[in-house]
């Protein structure tokens, strides 16, 4: 049996539960491809706790794609694409996600190791596929640049919000604080990764500045990472250490109720664009976001952006969140007309559009 698509999603998964956002996007893919009545075979090896972990299991999934027709393959990360150029199946799309190895200071934020992965990866994957996606034209332009592709392969394709779980307050509703937050005071939350790359260093410095003028505010720290102990370090050096609070990873049946319980939510991350910036509009939440990468193409003018190195940056846009109405009010309102742009089955239609050019 031939099936039309093979989504390669070895060294992630195909799950929306995890966190992380390569996974959810191969559940996305898969989800909405199913529902188009699309004939589907996923080629992955199960969830790995390490880089080392995923590596060892290259063979298994090499074994798989070998055995596997289709008449096209879809790596859903560059790493996911090595495997395939290795076994040599076209023809080939990936979706390269970012670029941020290339820009990130090498050992600063992650280990060597990790970085000469990634860099070699996002190389091979640009050179040796016959089609690009990418979720934002500064990630194109890059790969034109840096590596020669054709402007031809580059197709722009944004990811998405599933608006049917990410909405805004209902005029009669009645969103109780999640248990896991703090029982008073004013939230400002962060989801994302718990580690310096996505800049939450710099947040639990700036948070001082904060409760220097509003004494209830409360910083909230959704998730989890491999720096967490570090930076929980941080948090018992702080003068405010009390109101700066470690909830662990929010599930995502909780994560609409802590958005829409939160004051503002801040990603400020050095590697750019997070789905939880998108999630958080679309339930009309501010948002400030790192200023770096493909962080403005994600946010447009519907949040406030911020140098993610800068304390003094950080909490002066978070306090004119907190003081000012007029500005929380208008910047909620754009957040949710900005969310619409990004919507999962648009990402599957115009994923499937490509597909057609091969099939």
């Amino acid at each position: 049996m031939i099936d039309d698509v093979c989504l390669i999603v070895h060294p992630y998964t195909h799950r929306k539960d995890l966190g992380f956002g390569h996974d959810r996007y191969a559940y996305e893919l898969k989800a909405g491809l199913e529902a188009t009545g699309q004939s589907c075979h996923v080629v992955g090896t199960g969830e790995h706790t390490s880089i080392a972990a995923a590596m060892t299991s290259e063979l298994s999934a090499m074994r798989q794609l070998v055995s596997t027709k289709a008449r096209v393959f879809h790596a859903t990360a560059t790493l996911n694409a090595q495997c395939a150029i290795t076994t040599r199946r076209h023809p080939l799309i990936t979706t390269i996600h970012d670029v941020l190895w290339y820009f990130v200071p090498k050992k600063k934020y992650d280990s060597s190791a990790k970085f000469y992965i990634k860099t070699f990866a996002i190389k091979r994957a640009a050179l040796n596929s016959d089609a690009i996606v990418v979720p934002f034209p500064s990630i194109g332009r890059f790969l034109v640049d840096r590596f020669g592709v054709p402007e031809s392969k580059i197709n722009v394709i944004h990811h998405g919000v599933d608006h049917s779980v990410f909405f805004p307050r209902g005029e009669n509703e009645i969103i109780e604080r999640p248990t896991f937050f703090p029982t008073h005071g004013r939230v400002v939350l962060f989801v994302g990764g718990l580690t310096f790359g996505k800049g939450v260093d710099t947040l639990i410095k700036a948070f001082a500045q904060v409760v220097d003028r509003v004494k209830d505010a409360q910083l909230v720290l959704g998730s989890k990472g491999w720096d967490e102990a570090a930076l929980r370090a941080l948090r018992d050096a702080s003068p405010v250490k009390n109101q700066i609070h470690f909830v662990g990873f929010i599930p995502e049946k909780s994560l609409r109720q802590a958005y829409l319980s939160s004051e503002v939510m801040v990603f400020p991350s050095r590697y750019g664009f997070g789905l939880s910036t998108l999630e958080s509009m679309a339930c009309g939440t501010p948002t400030v976001s790192g200023n770096c990468l493909d962080g403005p193409e994600s946010v447009g003018d519907a949040g406030l952006l911020i140098d993610p190195n800068s304390a003094d940056e950080i909490s002066r846009n978070i306090l004119r969140l907190l003081e000012d109405p007029t500005l929380h009010r208008d910047l909620s309102e754009r957040g949710k007309r900005w969310a619409q742009n990004f919507r999962w089955d648009k990402t599957v239609v115009a994923t499937h559009e490509l597909y057609r050019k091969f099939l």
